[in-house]
């Protein structure tokens, strides 16, 4: 089994990186081997709207893959804009969505489960924590002498059509 990984550029220290990070991780828990053709990092910075640099990005990064003759069993997407881009010209070079190629993106966007087929996503969980943080805020600022407070809230993996 072969699982890409598309993303724009990454910076070291960025939540972008931890993605990255945990796309190796999972690959070597599944006991699947890292190759890094099939990792597909942007070069370039966002030269326009974050949304139109996602989405093309997307498409870019499926035609070198494509170019190179690299087609994985599924991408991993950094985010849905970027899984939505890559569907698109997926579906533009004739493959079937989920039966050629499996997409997931990251993030559960509005328009993630109206798209065909709806993507398949990673949600962060971003109301609780919203809500999370407030209660945080509110706490500090009632007790100024409170330390540190961590937490990690688990995503969840939200099904659809298009794996």
């Amino acid at each position: 089994m072969s699982i890409a990984f598309v993303s724009p550029a990454i910076k070291k220290d960025g939540v972008l990186h931890q993605r990255l990070l945990g796309y190796k991780k999972a690959l070597k828990r599944n006991s699947l081997s890292l190759d890094k053709k099939y990792i597909r990092v942007a070069t370039s910075e966002k030269s326009q709207g974050n949304e139109i640099y996602e989405f093309r990005n997307g498409k870019e990064q499926v035609d070198g893959l494509l170019k190179d003759d690299i087609i994985p069993d599924a991408i991993f997407c950094i985010n849905d804009i970027t899984a939505i881009g890559a569907i698109h010209q997926l579906q533009h070079h004739g493959f079937n969505i989920p039966n050629d190629i499996g997409v997931i993106g990251f993030d559960n966007i509005y328009f993630s489960s109206m798209i065909y087929p709806p993507l398949t996503t990673i949600d962060q969980c971003t109301y609780e924590l919203g809500t999370m943080a407030a209660a945080i805020l509110v706490g500090s600022i009632n007790d100024p002498n409170r330390g540190n407070i961590s937490t990690v809230l688990e995503p969840k993996l939200i099904i659809r059509e298009s794996v």
